[in-house]
């Protein structure tokens, strides 16, 4: 592998590092940047041409949107009278045009109880059936999500919160 860096100046992380975006500690928000480019950073690439300048840089960082394309499918089945099983899918950035960065595709499945013992009408049943165990796995694939790629390159990817109302009406209406 060829360097393109002058082996008398420091090493690349060393220059490169007040020239370096945080990307992954940065609240979802728009950030600025501004940096100089002088003769000085140009002398730490190797046969560089540029012997004078005074360069300004200005980047606008928008963290507020997701970048990735996010799916996330679930199935309830009953398993008896008291247990029921939920299956949850996410898939990130798994569409046929994929953004750099992540891929990620995680499954879980999560299988509940509700004591039939417990006194509770029919709505708050089927509340914790669908909404809550669906949003309990979402929850937990969110977690696993993050300490799978807390250590990555890109930086740790947290899921952005998920609508479980719409989740369910879009699931309704296929």
């Amino acid at each position: 592998m060829h360097s393109f860096l002058n082996p008398q100046t420091d090493s690349m992380s060393d220059l490169l590092k007040e020239y370096k975006i945080p990307h992954a500690g940065l609240k979802k928000e728009i950030h600025e940047f501004a940096f100089e480019l002088d003769e000085k950073f140009f002398a730490h690439f190797e046969n560089s041409i540029i012997n004078k300048c005074d360069i300004q840089a200005s980047i606008t960082f928008d963290k507020r949107q997701e970048p990735y394309i996010i799916d996330v499918d679930f199935d309830i089945q009953d398993l008896s009278e008291e247990e029921f099983q939920v299956f949850t899918k996410i898939s990130i950035n798994n569409d046929e045009v994929t953004e750099a960065g992540y891929k990620i595709s995680v499954e879980g499945t999560g299988v509940f109880r509700i004591d039939p013992n417990i006194e509770l009408p029919d709505t708050h049943r089927a509340n914790l059936k669908n909404y809550s165990a669906v949003n309990l796995l979402i929850n937990r694939l969110r977690t696993h999500i993050l300490q799978t790629t807390g250590m990555s390159v890109f930086g740790p990817y947290d899921l952005p919160p998920i609508d479980i109302t719409d989740l369910f009406a879009q699931k309704a209406s296929l």
